[in-house]
């Protein structure tokens, strides 16, 4: 398949490029230097119509395809990974998730406040044991009319600032997965560690407390949960490699403007060959993973095709987002150790998206495995 960028899609390019210049970068080094979560950039992008990409008109949101949503969130990241990271958290797993799979009453009831970004959703998977569902040790006893949950879930995203949380649990009693939905205020549910992060600052990174939780059943997602989980965390990934794409384009940007302004030895550092081999090389990284994200987001109906690529494109695009920042960092030399550029933020931001749903070294197993005919969850017998 080739994708084709509309007017549309260069129409919702233009406005989030307007939108990132204009009001977010204003924004991003005070939200870095002070690690507070960034609500004024959220009520921004709520503005924009950008808390509602991943949610159908029906209830208010944008109702565009999934490539729109990645277009934006890389013209978002070039201005702030932190902004761009909320955004995608809130958008492409919990209002995706959400907007396709809960039942019509969950969606009449959460939906419209999502897409207007009056209430920020966040999504409760990882745990000290890992991401995998067998692996799971958040537990909910059934009730009959609701459940009880009990279990503490790590480094999740938007914790003690989002309004909705979407928990991935399983039943006590017969191991199945469930998802419940469970709002802030919610009598046992507290926050525990306040993860101080290289990059990303602001991102508001905790783990989550769930003591006695009570969740009503109507709030429970059941069905096929590891489907229903697999396609949200293929959705996070090709928009945290957006993330990365932007991260990448802004860091040649700057490496560009530096080479052009700074001279050596009587001449513009642009002028030298060394430089320009930098240049080009980064430049043709990132375009293929530019590339890559692209397609990958114009498959997203295509389940088999969209996880494999979805993983590849997270992979690349996030390695190729770290290598181009360290890049931009040695063409800029000394100034770039220093908060005069923001280069070293660029840098630390794409550091971070390698890490994020599922580390890109078991991404790369899990690719193999589909490739060579093995269970995707299978463990080698020696790893590297």
């Amino acid at each position: 398949m080739v994708y084709k960028l509309t007017d549309e899609h260069e129409m919702i390019r233009s406005s989030a490029k307007e939108l990132a210049e204009q009001e977010i970068a204003p924004m991003a080094e005070k939200i870095d230097e002070e690690e507070k979560f960034p609500r004024e950039a959220i009520e921004k992008l709520a503005e924009y119509g950008f808390m509602g990409m991943t949610i159908s008109e029906d209830y208010g949101g944008s109702g565009t395809d999934f490539l729109s949503h990645v277009i934006a969130l890389e013209e978002i990241a070039r201005a702030s990974g932190t902004v761009a990271t909320i955004m995608m958290v809130h958008n492409s797993l919990a209002s995706f998730l959400l907007n396709n799979f809960a039942t019509k009453e969950i969606k009449d009831e959460y939906l419209a406040e999502l897409a207007s970004g009056e209430k920020i959703a966040s999504f409760a998977l990882a745990e000290f044991t890992g991401s995998k569902l067998d692996q799971l040790t958040t537990t909910a006893e059934n009730k009959g009319n609701y459940y009880i949950v009990n279990g503490r879930k790590a480094w999740i995203t938007a914790a003690g600032e989002a309004d909705v949380y979407l928990v991935v649990g399983k039943e006590k009693e017969t191991g199945k997965p469930l998802i419940f939905i469970v709002d802030k205020g919610t009598e046992g549910l507290s926050f525990g560690i306040d993860y101080k992060t290289m990059g990303l600052k602001g991102t508001s990174i905790k783990d989550m407390i769930l003591k006695d939780v009570q969740v009503p059943t109507e709030k429970v997602l059941t069905g096929d949960i590891e489907k229903i989980v697999r396609r949200v965390l293929d959705a996070g990934r090709v928009a945290t490699a957006a993330i990365a794409v932007g991260l990448a384009r802004i860091a040649i940007d700057e490496a560009v403007t530096y080479c052009n302004q700074r001279k050596q030895f009587g001449r513009l550092i642009g002028k030298f060959g060394a430089l320009q081999d930098y240049i080009g090389d980064i430049a043709s990284k990132t375009e293929a993973a530019r590339q890559l994200v692209y397609h990958a987001a114009s498959v997203i109906d295509d389940e088999y095709d969209f996880h494999m690529k979805s993983m590849m494109a997270k992979i690349f695009a996030t390695e190729v987002g770290a290598f181009v920042t360290e890049k931009s960092i040695l063409i800029h030399g000394g100034i770039a150790y220093t908060k005069d550029r923001p280069i070293e933020r660029f840098a630390r931001d794409a550091r971070g998206l390698i890490h994020l749903w599922i580390k890109n070294d078991d991404l790369r197993a899990m690719v193999a495995r589909n490739l060579l005919g093995y269970p995707e969850t299978e463990e080698a017998p020696f790893r590297v």
